[in-house]
């Protein structure tokens, strides 16, 4: 066995986390959350008020600066989220379910991900801390490996017991 077969198993342990942490932090939230996040958003774009004034259709006489369209195209998103809401919810709603029915769509609760992110990082820490460790029982026996390019300036830089 030499000298750099056990830096190669943890490196290998790292790039494994990493893929992990990576696959955790990009895993999609709940259906449910993801639901709600469509319809507010919705709400949102929609405001609480009709994008048309209804001012000019009310006025006395007769109103040939009147120009509908234009109103509407104002605030385009507005107007349609406001008219067609619920229909373009529904929509999402329906491409949304089957997004999540597919293979890659493993959701993650919120809680759980911050929880395992937190995990990862420590395991990612405590793996570099050991790379860096063996590259320096390495060096001390004349045998020069170079480190990552990504490797923690953290755990390049630490401090260790000899």
């Amino acid at each position: 066995m030499s000298r750099a077969d056990p830096i190669v198993a943890v490196r290998t342990k790292i790039v494994r986390l990493k893929a992990e942490r990576r696959s955790i932090a990009t895993a999609p939230i709940p259906l449910d959350a993801a639901l709600t996040r469509v319809r507010s958003a919705i709400d949102r774009a929609a405001g609480n008020r009709r994008p048309v004034s209804l001012r000019p259709f009310m006025a006395a006489g007769e109103t040939p600066g009147l120009d509908l369209a234009a109103e509407l195209q104002r605030d385009a998103t507005a107007a349609l989220c406001w008219l067609l809401g619920d229909r373009l919810a529904a929509l999402l709603e329906h491409d949304l379910r089957a997004a999540y029915a597919g293979p890659d769509a493993a959701p993650m609760p919120e809680g759980g991900r911050v929880q395992a992110l937190a995990r990862l990082d420590r395991d990612i820490a405590a793996a570099e801390l050991e790379e860096e460790r063996l590259i320096r029982l390495a060096e001390d026996a004349g045998v020069s490996i170079e480190r990552r390019d990504d490797a923690d300036p953290a755990a390049v830089l630490a401090e260790m017991e000899d």
